[in-house]
């Protein structure tokens, strides 16, 4: 299984091929800091960083290619949940130096990204995929500004089944799994807090 961590300064990656401490350095061609990454299999993935870079690979990290925006400000995080949707959360100063928000979205790969930060008003909490799942679902949430966030599973009794989340994030977009293996079929909900927002969703868990 590859696994990628946050990158460096020096702008290179380490990468694994399996789950034991053996990593690999990919050297990239840029000189900015980069700061996340996300893959949807073995060999297709992007990376983002400062000055609005974004990096393509579709031969596992061998070769990188540089994807062309208007945005030369920090990206922060990226997540595709396959090989054309995704989405890129990054920040910079309006004209009157405030901190501003944005978040970009593709349905190309990355050929195009549209500017989806009028859609998200602060928050948002995204239905999981796949659903109907089994045994396991992965749910999506965006933050506008750091904040303390909590999300979590209930049954319909509203029993507390698992505690995705909990603890302050930064803005960006996450993703988290939610495993039910354990669990019989039926409806759940998964319901997350952050300052004032709360939403909830009904996921079907079917065996």
């Amino acid at each position: 299984m590859k696994s990628i961590i946050k990158l460096s300064f020096m702008s290179f990656l380490l990468v694994s091929f399996s789950l034991e401490a053996q990593w690999f350095q990919q050297n990239s061609s840029v000189t900015v800091n980069l700061n996340s990454s996300s893959f949807v299999n073995q060999n297709i993935g992007w990376v983002v960083g400062d000055s609005g870079t974004i990096l393509y690979t579709s031969d596992g990290g061998i070769n990188w290619e540089g994807q062309t925006i208007s945005y030369a400000n920090p990206l922060l995080s990226v997540s595709f949940c396959d090989e054309f949707n995704g989405w890129v959360v990054g920040y910079g100063r309006d004209n009157f130096s405030n901190y501003q928000a944005s978040i970009l979205h593709t349905q190309t790969g990355g050929i195009t990204f549209i500017d989806d930060i009028d859609k998200v008003k602060g928050f948002e909490l995204y239905q999981n995929y796949p659903n109907p799942f089994n045994p396991s679902t992965k749910i999506q949430f965006v933050i506008n500004k750091r904040e303390l966030v909590s999300l979590k599973v209930h049954d319909l009794l509203g029993n507390e089944i698992d505690v995705l989340v909990n603890e302050e994030k930064d803005p960006g977009i996450y993703e988290v799994e939610f495993n039910a293996k354990d669990l019989s079929s039926g409806v759940y909900f998964f319901k997350m807090k952050a300052g004032n927002f709360s939403k909830t969703k009904k996921i079907l868990l079917m065996k």
